[in-house]
């Protein structure tokens, strides 16, 4: 009676065992795959889009992104920064399934280019394979950065390439997609982009490692700068437009930005001051459209000799009232040089 009891229950347990499926491998966190400093030099510029019709929305809730955007974008501030060499990191351990290299650096503007280039849109590429189901793709590397090959085995961290403009692309960026279990997911969450792949990721979690990446900023103060002239949008992506010094007599005095990420609403507020600190110049714009990317500038002209000294340029960009608000502020400097 006890050997059969022992049996039963042996039995019973073994059969249970049975009936318990495998635990699922999980798949690797993800480290920052860019070897620069975030919100410093580099920057989250666009989320995948995770809004299920035809407009666009980001896992924050606010719209950096566009319709059927599937990954983030890291850039960096402009065209001439792609010469300092920012490295693109393996994101986790993994081998390589595909890689292509060979595309020129260039911002695609017209209908013509882009149609050209539509089926290598992701240009200089790489695409890694990772344990439990989940592969990661970066898109718009730097033409002759891409140093891995397929079937190449890489830890996280490994250099794979370099920040570039290549493929279907506007300003200097990668973008990071991360595809698990066959689907499409926002890394900042987990969760799949479609809702009809939610069975596909039953329990989403975050797949950063870094609990700080997935910390979402409405937008960001990507470029600043003064200059002397009217400026264009053009010149401050191509990295050219920041002044650091001028005569007493320039033909005007202006300070510019670029900022990622505005919204209807928005206050910019821009100020220069001179060097004892007074106001020199101060004009606040609210602005009225969504925008991924704006180019603004403002100033006055110099009628008279400026004094000599160093003049301090301020940037503030402004979001909501109360415990909600937002504000960001950055800020430059140019030096007046006195005559002779």
């Amino acid at each position: 009676m006890i050997f059969n009891r022992f049996l039963a229950t042996t039995l019973g347990a073994f059969s249970l065992l049975l009936s318990i499926p495998a635990l699922a491998e999980q798949p690797p966190k993800l480290i920052f795959p860019v070897d620069c400093t975030l919100n410093e030099d580099c920057w989250f510029i666009q989320h995948p889009d995770v809004d299920p019709g035809d407009g666009f929305r980001d896992y924050g809730g606010f719209t950096r992104s566009y319709n059927g955007h599937n990954g983030v974008d890291i850039g960096i501030s402009d065209i001439a920064a792609i010469d300092e060499g920012f490295l693109v990191l393996a994101p986790a351990d993994g081998r390589v399934l595909r890689a292509r290299d060979g595309m020129v650096d260039e911002a695609v503007r017209t209908k013509e280019a882009r149609d050209a280039i539509y089926d290598r849109a992701c240009g200089n590429a790489v695409v890694l394979s990772h344990a439990g189901g989940l592969e990661t793709q970066i898109c718009h590397m730097r033409q002759g950065s891409v140093l891995v090959q397929p079937g190449q085995i890489v830890e996280a961290g490994d250099p794979i390439g370099e920040i570039g403009m290549s493929g279907l692309a506007e300003f200097p960026h990668i973008q990071l997609s991360t595809r698990l279990n066959g689907v499409h997911v926002d890394a900042a969450t987990g969760k799949p982009l479609k809702p009809e792949d939610a069975d596909k990721v039953p329990n989403p979690t975050p797949l950063w490692g870094d609990a700080e990446l997935t910390a979402y900023d409405p937008l960001d103060i990507v470029q600043i700068g003064f200059g002397t002239a009217a400026l264009t949008a053009d010149k401050a992506l191509d990295g050219r437009a920041h002044v650091r010094a001028a005569a007493t007599d320039p033909p005007a005095l202006v300070v510019w930005t670029v900022i990622y990420g505005t919204q209807p609403g928005d206050r910019l507020t821009m100020t220069i001051l001179d060097p004892v600190g007074d106001k020199f110049f101060d004009n606040e714009i609210e602005l009225e459209e969504q925008k991924v990317r704006i180019f603004r500038f403002s100033g006055r002209r110099v009628r008279q000799p400026l004094d000599p000294g160093v003049y301090t340029g301020r940037i503030t960009i402004e979001r909501g009232e109360g415990e909600t608000a937002f504000r960001e502020t950055k800020q430059t400097t140019i030096r007046i040089e006195p005559a002779g």
